[in-house]
């Protein structure tokens, strides 16, 4: 699913929510720090959870809508 991150986004730092354009809310599950303004995202799954794919970078997430 790619979606943009519709509020300032001002990176990862370990309990981050993120709101997509689409409604969707994610939080942050695993530690990571990123920086990007308004940037793309791309959630997927491994298999086993989910992940967030920002600039390159990735890091896991939880669906909290």
């Amino acid at each position: 699913m790619k979606a943009t991150i519709v509020n300032d986004f001002n990176g990862w730092s370990g309990d981050t929510i993120f709101e997509l354009d689409n409604g969707q809310i994610w939080k942050q599950s695993e530690y990571d720090y990123n920086y990007s303004y308004r940037p793309d995202a791309i959630i997927y799954s491994n298999g086993y959870d989910y992940k967030i794919l920002v600039e390159g970078n990735s890091v896991g997430v939880k669906r909290l809508k």
